[in-house]
C-alpha cells in the first residue's frame, strides 16, 4: 500500500510489473473524519474486509471526532479568531492532505496553494486534479513551485479578504506576520518546535492540527488585542461580581444577595477585591411598586428572593447600579427582569 501522491509510485508499479505483487495507491494523505473514512473504506475493500466491519470501525472514531468537534463548534464559529482563506506551502503529501481537510472538515477556503518538492512533471496533473476533487464544488488552485521568493511575492500580492492562515516552512513566516496573518510551522525547515512523536495523520492527526491552528490563531488575536489595547490606555483588568455567602460556592439568588464578592481579574491574577454592600437600609420597602407587585413581605420567593420583601424593581436597580463597573455577575440565579436590567 502506497499513501502518497507520487513517491514510490514508480517502484510500486515496477513490483506490480515484474513481481505481480498488488497494490493500493491512495494518494491523499488522510487527515481527519472526512478523508480518513475514505482511506478505511479504500483498505477494506481492497483487502476484503467486510463493509460491516469496516464502517463499526469508521462509526467508533467519527463519534469521537465529531464529539470533540461539536464542543468547540462556538470557538471554530468565532470569525474574529480564524481566517477566511488559507495556504499551504509544503510537499505534495502535506500540501494535498492538508488542504483537502481544511476545506472538507472545517470548511475553510483555498487560496492558492503551493507545492515545493519539485513534483515530476509526469504527476503534476494528477495530483492537481486531486486538488480539484473537494467537497461543496471548491476546487483549489495549485502551483509546483521551488522558488521561494515567487512563492512569497505572490502571497503577498493575493486578496484574502482579510488576513491570512498561512501553513508552511519557516520560510513563510516572516511574509505571514507582514500581512498579520497567522502561521503555523508543519513543514521543513522547522524552527520554533521540536518534534519527538507527533504526527497530523488519521482522525487524531486532523484532532491535532485543529488544535495547532487554533492556538496560534487565538496567541495572534489575544496579542493584537492587547497591543490595541496598551496604545490606547485601556487596563485590561475587569472585575465580576458574584453572590456568595461563605467565599468558596455561588449558592445566592440574585434577590438574595446582600453583600457581593468583588474580583479583580487581570492578566496575571485574580483575587478578592471588596466585599461590596448592596442591600437597602432597614424601613426602606416601598409597599406598591406600580406594578401590582406587593414587594414588601409578598412571601412568594417567585422573584428568587429570600421571602422577606425584595423591594421591587427598584432594588433591582440599585444593585446592578453598584456592581455597575463589573463586567460580568455570577449568582445562583438571576430573576427576568433583574436580568433585563443589566
Amino acid at each position: 500500500m502506497l499513501v502518497s501522491p507520487w513517491v514510490g509510485l514508480g517502484n510500486m508499479k515496477k513490483m506490480e510489473r515484474k513481481l505481480g505483487i498488488p497494490y493500493l495507491h491512495y494518494p491523499t494523505l488522510p487527515i481527519g473524519a472526512t478523508e480518513t473514512s475514505k482511506f478505511l473504506r479504500a483498505v477494506g475493500a481492497f483487502a476484503g474486509v467486510s463493509e460491516e466491519k469496516v464502517e463499526a470501525v469508521i462509526k467508533d472514531h467519527e463519534d469521537y471526532y465529531y464529539y470533540l468537534i461539536e464542543r468547540y463548534a462556538d470557538l471554530f464559529l468565532e470569525n474574529r479568531v480564524i481566517n477566511k482563506q488559507f495556504t499551504v506551502v509544503a510537499d505534495a503529501q502535506y500540501t494535498l492532505g492538508i488542504t483537502k481537510f481544511l476545506v472538507n472538515d472545517l470548511g475553510l477556503v483555498p487560496a492558492k496553494q503551493f507545492v515545493v518538492d519539485d513534483t515530476p512533471k509526469n504527476y503534476r496533473e494528477q495530483i492537481a486534479e486531486e486538488f480539484r476533487k473537494l467537497n461543496y464544488g471548491i476546487e483549489a488552485e495549485v502551483s509546483f513551485e521551488t522558488d521561494g521568493y515567487k512563492i512569497q511575492e505572490e502571497i503577498k500580492q493575493h486578496d484574502y479578504h482579510g488576513y491570512p492562515l498561512i501553513l508552511g516552512g519557516y520560510y513563510e513566516k516572516e511574509v505571514t506576520e507582514k500581512l498579520k496573518g497567522n502561521f503555523l510551522n508543519i513543514s521543513w525547515p522547522v524552527q520554533d518546535k521540536v518534534v519527538l512523536d507527533d504526527f497530523y495523520a488519521g482522525y487524531t492527526g486532523g484532532i491535532r492540527l485543529i488544535e495547532d491552528i487554533y492556538t496560534v490563531a487565538v496567541q495572534r488575536f489575544q496579542l493584537n488585542y492587547r497591543k490595541s489595547n496598551q496604545k490606547g490606555g485601556v487596563n485590561l483588568s475587569y472585575r465580576i461580581a458574584i453572590g456568595s455567602s461563605d467565599g468558596i460556592h455561588v449558592d445566592l439568588k440574585f434577590g438574595e444577595v446582600k453583600k457581593f464578592r468583588i474580583y479583580e481579574v487581570s492578566e496575571q491574577q485574580i483575587y478578592l477585591y471588596e466585599t461590596r454592600d448592596v442591600g437597602r437600609e432597614e424601613g426602606k420597602h416601598p409597599v406598591d411598586n406600580g406594578n401590582n407587585c406587593k414587594s414588601f413581605e409578598c412571601g412568594t420567593g417567585a422573584c428568587g428572593g429570600d421571602r422577606t420583601g425584595c423591594s421591587g424593581p427598584a432594588e433591582i436597580t440599585d444593585k446592578v447600579e453598584a456592581i455597575s463597573d463589573c463586567r460580568c455577575v455570577v449568582c445562583k440565579k438571576n430573576r427576568i427582569s433583574g436580568t433585563k436590567t443589566v
